[in-house]
């Protein structure tokens, strides 16, 4: 919904990646555009593995050829501002992470865990990420966006 409000200026890699397009490139393109990585992170991301295929139940970022992992590796390899967000119990350690993801686990993350007020704590997101986007029009709709992916 927002990538097509705001075309452009929010990419999602489903989203916005069109069919047929070499998705490393594409990622390592959209990457130099951007001022900011939201890596939302949930309670399974850490042990999340394949359900089919030839890598069926294997860790999906212990494979380098993992979607999720490249954009996190092109946005830290790149230094871009990468925001970790919490929407499940805890940011995965260091020693849990393949070497070209561990400066994740140093990186200040941002909860969206329950029991804190939702409302409130995206505030307080859209207000760092302001430091970051010059553009304030895009902010209004990435609340609800964001508000959709917390857990209970």
């Amino acid at each position: 919904m927002l990538a097509s409000t705001y075309p452009g200026q929010i990419f999602f890699d489903t989203e916005s990646i069109p069919a047929g397009a070499y998705f490393k490139r594409e990622i390592k393109q959209r990457m130099e555009e951007c001022a900011v990585l939201l890596a939302v992170i949930g309670d399974h991301w850490i042990n999340a593995k394949y359900d089919e295929g030839p890598l069926k139940d294997q860790l999906r970022l212990g494979d380098s050829e993992d979607q999720v992992r490249a954009e996190i590796e092109a946005a830290l390899t790149q230094r871009l501002h990468v925001v970790p967000v919490l929407v499940g119990r805890r940011m995965p350690t260091a020693a849990e992470l393949p070497p070209s993801l561990r400066e994740l686990a140093i990186i200040h993350a941002f909860d969206l865990l329950p029991g804190k007020d939702l409302n409130e704590r995206l505030t307080e997101l859209i207000a760092g990420l302001r430091k970051f986007i010059p553009r304030d029009d895009i902010f209004g709709n990435l609340s609800g966006w964001l508000k959709s992916l917390s857990p209970g």
